[in-house]
C-alpha cells in the first residue's frame, strides 16, 4: 500500500498522525476485494529516535463482492465486511539534515465479518464475526518544515539588509 500522512507533535513528546493508505489486493481474494483504502489515526509518544503509537483504522474495500470468481480460477473468493483495525506500532526514526527517515512495525487486530459460501454475513451477522491478526511494516520520509522556515528567514534577512 502507498500512504500519505501528517504527523503533529505537541507537548514535547506526544504525537498524532492522520493518514490514509491506498493499495491493490495481491492476495488470492483480489476479485472479491480488489482495492483497499485504509484511513488511520494514531496517537502516541515520539521521542527523538523511538516512537510508540496506538491507533485505529478502517479497511474500505472497493468494490466489495462476496464469492467473486476470477478469470484464472472458478473458486469463490471470501470477502471481509466492516473491517475495523485496532493496534499498536513501534517506529525508529533517523534524521539526515532537515528530513527524517522512519521505519515501523505494527500489530493490529482486525474485527470483521466474513462472507463466503455458507457463511452469509447478511443473514447471520453474529455468526460470521471474526478477529484476524494483522502485521504491518512501513517505511517513510517526514519533512518537518524547517527547510521552508530557513528559506523564509534568509529571504527576510536579505530584504532587511537591502533597506
Amino acid at each position: 500500500m502507498l500512504g500519505l500522512a501528517y504527523q503533529l507533535q505537541f507537548l514535547k513528546l506526544m504525537s498524532m498522525r492522520v493518514g490514509a493508505n491506498l493499495g491493490y489486493n495481491v492476495a488470492n481474494s483480489r476479485s472479491a476485494m480488489p482495492l483497499v483504502i485504509n484511513p488511520r489515526l494514531w496517537l502516541g509518544v515520539q521521542a527523538r529516535r523511538v516512537g510508540v503509537h496506538a491507533g485505529y483504522g478502517y479497511l474500505l474495500i472497493v468494490p466489495a463482492k462476496a464469492n467473486a470468481v476470477s478469470s484464472r480460477s472458478a473458486l469463490e473468493q471470501p470477502l471481509i465486511k466492516e473491517p475495523h483495525q485496532v493496534g499498536g506500532e513501534f517506529s525508529w526514526t533517523s534524521r539526515v539534515e532537515k528530513v527524517a527517515f522512519t521505519s515501523s512495525i505494527g500489530i493490529q487486530a482486525v474485527f470483521s465479518h466474513i462472507c463466503h459460501l455458507s457463511l452469509d454475513c447478511e443473514v447471520d451477522p453474529s455468526g460470521t464475526k471474526r478477529i484476524y491478526p494483522m502485521v504491518t511494516f512501513g517505511v517513510g520520509v517526514f519533512f518537518d518544515g524547517s527547510i521552508k522556515r530557513a528559506k523564509a528567514k534568509t529571504t527576510k534577512a536579505k530584504a532587511k539588509n537591502e533597506l
